[in-house]
């Protein structure tokens, strides 16, 4: 395998080079087939306690939205927000999840508080964790 960035002649771009093909081979390592299936699996299970979690949150709050129904808006509402391409579905999860509570009766400003209240503790919670991971492992290194 050629090393790319000893071939290029400015400091800069070499550092940029030696950092990408550094990503690849750890992407490669990550990555391989006996691992997949277990990721998967934790993503699943990671999102069904997300909507469960939602489930609940809902059912407490409105006796009406059953615990199937209220994690089928989750699961629906991160669906169109992966699908509208915008980082983190910011937006498009919430409207869709405040459209769909509404149309089971419930007031849009309550809807909009719990849109906002489980994307608080599901998206913004994981962002924080992460920040806080890369800011452990960059003192690390």
């Amino acid at each position: 395998v050629a090393r790319w960035h000893a071939l290029h002649p400015h400091p800069r771009w070499r550092r940029l080079f030696a950092l990408a093909e550094d990503g690849r081979t750890q992407y490669q390592r990550a990555w391989h087939a006996p691992l997949v299936p277990l990721y998967a699996l934790l993503a699943w299970a990671a999102y069904g306690i997300q909507g469960l979690v939602f489930g609940h949150y809902a059912q407490a709050l409105w006796p009406g939205v059953g615990l199937l129904d209220a994690a089928y808006i989750f699961v629906l509402a991160s669906l169109v927000g992966a699908a509208s391409m915008i980082p983190g579905g910011l937006g498009a999860t919430e409207v869709t999840m405040i459209a769909m509570l509404m149309a089971r009766g419930v007031a849009p400003l309550e809807a909009t508080g719990a849109a906002v209240a489980i994307r608080t503790v599901t998206l913004w919670f994981g962002i924080l964790l992460g920040i806080l991971n890369l800011t452990f492992l960059r003192k690390r290194t």
